[in-house]
């Protein structure tokens, strides 16, 4: 025997529906390597109260942002560096990431990157990397960095 569905029982499992789809949260976007490396460059500089201000420009590439440029601003304080990095894919979306770091020998650097969101395909990105940067000449470093990315 077939039993049919009331109306009043649709209604109710639509409001659930609608109700549950709106409370629940965005599904988590997929864990990934994300590793690279950067030319840059030291393109502006300022003593202030705080620290030495460094303006850095580059380019570079890396997994998922494929060709991409990027700009930091930095604080150095004796050999420890931190501030903001913000990379730009090939397609405009930009990657956004907190630096912390330190210099551990002349023209040497090392430290960590928290991934803190983005644009467009990075929007609510996560994630973490570590980086070293390595003087290639007054002002200019190569960079390489590796770690995992969530978006």
């Amino acid at each position: 025997m077939r039993k049919s569905i009331s109306g009043r029982t649709t209604g109710v499992v639509l409001a659930l529906t609608i109700i549950l789809g709106v409370a629940l949260p965005a599904t988590a976007g997929v864990d990934r390597a994300f590793r690279g490396h950067a030319d840059v460059a030291i393109i502006g500089q300022s003593i202030e109260d705080d620290g030495v201000h460094l303006t850095v420009s580059g380019a570079g590439e890396a997994t998922h942002l494929g060709k991409f440029t990027r700009m930091e601003n930095l604080v150095l304080v004796g050999p420890d560096v931190s501030g903001t990095l913000v990379f730009t894919s090939h397609t405009g979306d930009e990657l956004q990431t907190s630096v912390i770091g330190s210099f551990i020998a002349d023209g040497v650097a090392v430290g960590s990157c928290t991934i803190t969101g983005g644009t467009g395909d990075f929007t609510g990105a996560t994630g973490q990397y570590d980086f070293k940067a390595v003087a290639t000449g007054p002002g200019t470093f190569h960079i390489t960095f590796d770690g995992r990315i969530n978006f």
